[in-house]
């Protein structure tokens, strides 16, 4: 009876521990988390990207084992010549991650995004240029891979989108459509394969 009490008291401290790591790292690292994306966006995405860290909660309880980062109130707005023009606004945006692949993974891989209210506004003016093409042009050299080819790998478990509205303004083609109240789930692979 001794050993047994013992062994239930051992895992009711370890489970404690689980739990308040399971609480306080997210709420710890927040700024942290804030701020890396912040010098990432801004070294590569030519677009201001809003969001507030107040909206921001990452937590591991919603889809235990995995990890869930929610962004509400997230938009990408275009610089000139595109200014006025949100290319990407979103209501709330949910990202779930495998926490075993984040952390000892080689690959990426999602276990689901979810998009509730997305506007997305697409738009190519008459000389070719996209408002989606928002990041720095590369300085960088590339050097070309002579024995084998590199694999690509990106999954998506699942993914939803959530009364959303779409826009298209092409107008090298002349081409343009919208779409409001879209909902939509899908799931896929988009690993290369030889």
């Amino acid at each position: 009876m001794k050993i047994i009490k013992k062994l239930l008291i051992g895992l009711g401290v370890i489970l404690i521990l689980v739990l308040a790591t399971a609480i306080i790292v997210p709420i710890v690292f927040k700024d942290d988390i804030k701020a890396a994306i912040d010098k990432e966006i801004s070294s590569t995405i030519n677009a201001d990207v809003i969001f507030d860290v107040d909206h921001f909660d990452l937590t591991l309880f919603k889809n235990f084992p995995n990890a869930t980062a929610v962004i509400s109130e997230l938009g990408v707005f275009n610089r000139a010549p595109f200014e006025g023009v949100p290319l990407f606004v979103v209501e709330r945006l949910e990202v779930e991650v495998n926490l075993k692949d984040l952390l000892f993974g080689d690959e990426l891989r999602l276990k689901g995004i979810t998009l509730i209210r997305p506007q997305i506004n697409i738009r190519v003016l008459a000389d070719g240029r996209a408002n989606w093409d928002i990041t720095h042009p590369s300085t960088d050299t590339v050097a070309v891979e002579e024995e084998g080819s590199g694999t690509f790998s990106f999954g998506i478990d699942h993914w939803q989108i959530v009364d959303g509205d779409i826009s298209y303004d092409d107008k090298s083609i002349p081409f343009a459509m919208s779409m409001k109240g879209l909902n939509h789930t899908g799931n896929g692979d988009f690993n290369e394969k030889e």
